[in-house]
């Protein structure tokens, strides 16, 4: 998976993953990859939900529980 991120270069990594899954997702390793990337992260599990919108050139995100 790192050289995937890499390639893409991701600016927002959107992750959906339920509050105390029994399988502790998101690995640490995909965090800490997204965020060497540079890329801003959210998760369900920490911001419920999360809504982006865009005009075609900027990307708005905003989470239900605020940034």
């Amino acid at each position: 998976m790192p050289e995937f991120i890499e390639a893409v270069h991701p600016k927002v990594a959107l992750i959906s993953v339920g509050r105390h899954n029994l399988f502790g997702h998101p690995a640490p390793l995909t965090i800490e990859t997204l965020r060497a990337a540079g890329a801003q992260i959210y998760r369900t599990d920490k911001k419920s939900a999360i809504m982006l919108s865009t005009d075609g050139s900027a990307l708005n995100v905003r989470t239900m529980l605020g940034p």
